[in-house]
């Protein structure tokens, strides 16, 4: 196990926050997924979706100083902050480089929030329940500076929803305490608990199907570059399609307006970045775009007032 890729066990997602004994309640951190395997002074960090990521965080070396076992794996999220507050388009910028400069580990510090313990000194603890697997991860890792533990609140899961939404805090993950750590798995004994978030986005392109447009291609801007979040169709009805099958060819061009450029399929269109509209969305994927997109409505702004919010 110590020296295998691990899938992380996920949450599954529910609509609205609720009280429990059965239960703890922490925050969820808006970062990126993290396991860290620890022997003897030698870190190793793998992603959820498996990728080594030693390179991009290389001050998590000295974690080995605040574990007192020999061989561990830890399980967290490592988030960036910005204004106090998490960032994911921060944490990206050290996710997706290619190794931890000494002036990228300056300029975008990260703090690893451990919230469980897999594996200690030969022993697999993941059948073991959440709350003796969290008792141990209290007694071997010493918390402080860019590590820290995972706070966890008992029972009144409703007001501690309430006051990370009122502090802008992504969400809140209820954990059964008797749950075991399920590798790969993804279960109700572990749930999400998010508000859905709006940000006003810039219409890059569509997606032509069918003889009509079938959905949009979104973005907003960042450091004054158009990024690419997604593809947009829910929330679209029909007459709005139509109008967008008259307007949005007439404004077509052959350079993609987002940067980086995503992968284009043939269907898809580049346009002149003019037309504005309010998204909904669930949460950020690891990969920058929005989750679960729905078309609120169509704006009148400047598109250079549609700026990246919400990582």
């Amino acid at each position: 196990m110590f020296y295998s890729p691990i899938k992380p066990m996920e949450p599954k997602s529910r609509p609205r926050p609720f009280d429990s004994d059965r239960h703890i309640f922490q925050v969820k951190w808006d970062g990126v997924r993290i396991l860290s395997f620890i022997n003897g002074r030698e870190v190793r960090l793998q992603n959820r979706k498996l990728r080594d990521r030693t390179l991009q965080y290389p001050e998590m070396q000295s974690l080995s100083q605040q574990i007192s076992g020999r061989e561990v794996i830890l399980d967290g999220e490592m988030i960036a902050l910005k204004d106090g507050k998490p960032s994911f388009s921060r944490i990206l910028r050290r996710d997706l480089a290619a190794r931890g400069t000494k002036e990228r580990v300056q300029e975008i510090p990260v703090v690893y929030m451990v919230f469980d313990l897999l594996y200690a000194d030969d022993r697999d603890l993941t059948k073991l329940p959440w709350e003796e697997r969290d008792g141990m991860l209290k007694k071997l890792l010493t918390p402080g500076g860019n590590v820290q533990i995972t706070e966890s609140i008992s029972g009144r899961g409703i007001d501690f929803y309430r006051a990370v939404v009122e502090e802008g805090l992504e969400g809140v993950v209820a954990k059964e305490r008797s749950s075991p750590y399920l590798i790969g798995g993804k279960t109700s004994l572990w749930e999400k608990i998010k508000p859905r978030k709006d940000m006003n986005c810039v219409v890059g392109g569509y997606i032509w199907e069918g003889g009509k447009i079938k959905s949009l291609l979104i973005g907003a801007y960042q450091e004054g570059n158009l990024r690419f979040l997604g593809r947009a169709g829910s929330g679209l009805g029909e007459k709005d399609l139509e109008e967008l099958t008259k307007v949005l060819p007439g404004l077509r061009q052959e350079e993609s307006p987002f940067l980086p450029p995503p992968k284009r399929p043939k269907n898809w269109y580049w346009v002149r970045p003019l037309l504005t509209l309010k998204v909904e969305y669930m949460e950020f994927t690891s990969e920058g775009q929005l989750r679960h997109p729905t078309v609120k409505g169509f704006l009148i702004m400047d598109p250079a007032d549609c700026v990246l919010v919400g990582e």
